[in-house]
């Protein structure tokens, strides 16, 4: 704050009691709101930088990516300037090699596609597919002591920005884990 950067701490509902694409809803409303009331905290709602954790970071990636989301929530996504992913994982729900590096591909289908390993939820839910040359910048991060696959996911989606022309950054944080990052 003393260098004049706000935060807006933002919650969305859980998987079980709603389903995924809500959570996408819930934080483009948050970001929406923030738009319309940060002139009251001295701030500019065309200057807006979301970052998320884990879970966290799937849905600030898509929600940055996918500006459809922000739109229908009422705001506008050009106030978009910058994301921060931070050991996230569902940038690309289909890469065999992650699954291959021990997780279990049904925790995905469960939370993304029913239960169901078959059909197309897993391109529906991951973040890659709506990347584009006009999307904001991103900082991925990660944790040299979390899971390999999780690793992956970050260096993976770091290339997928890069191949799609977004300007990307990629660094992994040694020493730290995925819950301590």
């Amino acid at each position: 704050a003393g260098r004049g950067i706000g935060t807006a701490v933002i919650g969305y509902r859980l998987v079980w009691a709603v389903e995924w694409r809500d959570q996408l809803a819930d934080v483009a409303r948050a970001v929406a709101w923030v738009q319309r009331h940060i002139g009251e905290f001295g701030g500019r709602p065309d200057r807006l930088f979301l970052m998320g954790h884990s879970a966290g970071a799937h849905l600030a990636a898509r929600v940055a990516a996918d500006p459809e989301w922000i739109a229908d929530a009422g705001g506008d996504p050009r106030g978009i300037c910058g994301t921060v992913a931070v050991s996230g994982a569902g940038y690309d729900l289909g890469d065999i090699d992650t699954y291959r590096l021990g997780l279990d591909p049904t925790y995905f289908a469960e939370r993304f596609g029913g239960s169901r390993l078959d059909g197309t939820w897993w391109r529906d839910a991951s973040v890659w597919p709506w990347l584009d040359p006009g999307d904001p910048p991103f900082l991925v991060i990660y944790a040299s002591g979390e899971h390999p696959a999780l690793q992956r996911q970050s260096r993976l989606f770091h290339a997928r920005l890069t191949a799609a022309g977004v300007l990307s950054t990629l660094t992994p944080v040694k020493g730290s884990s995925h819950e301590r990052i």
